[in-house]
């Protein structure tokens, strides 16, 4: 799914580029960069059990400007994962024959996400803007499971996905972005919104191209 996506984002970005030049229109503009998810499940690692609510995928999004300051835009981003592994230990001696033995579970919930809304444009100075942003988010994740069992270095594997759900939830964001040349910018912002019920945010970098 993960390369599906970057494929996805790849030809996204290639298509509006063409699409860009052809018109000249001094209004669209394209983004590229990598997001940083983070996913709040309100579960803490203890013992025994990891949880892993980080992870980073590449975002790519289109704008049309409306007017010097309100823009149109629409994104994807790509598959991103918050999990829970757990696992657990024996070893000891039976009749005379020393064994070892682990068991490991991981619970995961991988998401892919598109989003549509509008961004706000303020700018600061000559090279220097910045932007507010709302939308809705569109989102689908797939629910998996993996297991491994290890007995005296031996070991099986299995798993897959048992759920899936989609949705759609609103989000909201600022950013910032800085002119490097006339149509190369950089730009960083933050989002936030809820994927499942869950409260999700994102850290995103990246360069833009206006056209």
């Amino acid at each position: 799914m993960f390369k599906k996506t970057v494929i996805a984002s790849l030809v996204f970005i290639l298509s509006m580029s063409v699409f860009a030049n052809n018109t000249q229109n001094d209004k669209l503009y394209v983004s590229a960069g990598i997001a940083n998810i983070t996913v709040d499940t309100g579960i803490s690692s203890t013992a025994g059990v990891t949880i892993d609510e980080d992870d980073t995928a590449p975002m790519a999004m289109i704008g049309y400007k409306l007017d010097d300051n309100l823009a149109a835009e629409a994104g994807i981003v790509g598959t991103s994962e918050a999990s829970a592994s757990i696992s657990a230990s024996s070893s000891g001696t039976v009749r005379g024959v020393s064994y070892s033995a682990s068991a490991a579970v991981k619970l995961s919930a991988e998401t892919d996400m598109w989003m549509m809304g509008a961004a706000y444009h303020t700018q600061l100075n000559d090279k220097l803007n910045v932007t507010a942003r709302a939308g809705m988010l569109f989102w689908d994740v797939d629910y998996k499971a993996d297991i491994t069992i290890t007995y005296n270095g031996s070991s099986i594997s299995a798993g897959g996905t048992f759920a899936q759900e989609d949705g759609n939830d609103a989000y909201f964001g600022l950013g910032a972005d800085y002119s490097i040349t006339d149509d190369i910018i950089a730009e960083a912002s933050y989002l936030t919104t809820e994927v499942a019920g869950y409260d999700v945010s994102a850290l995103t970098f990246g360069v833009k191209h206006k056209f």
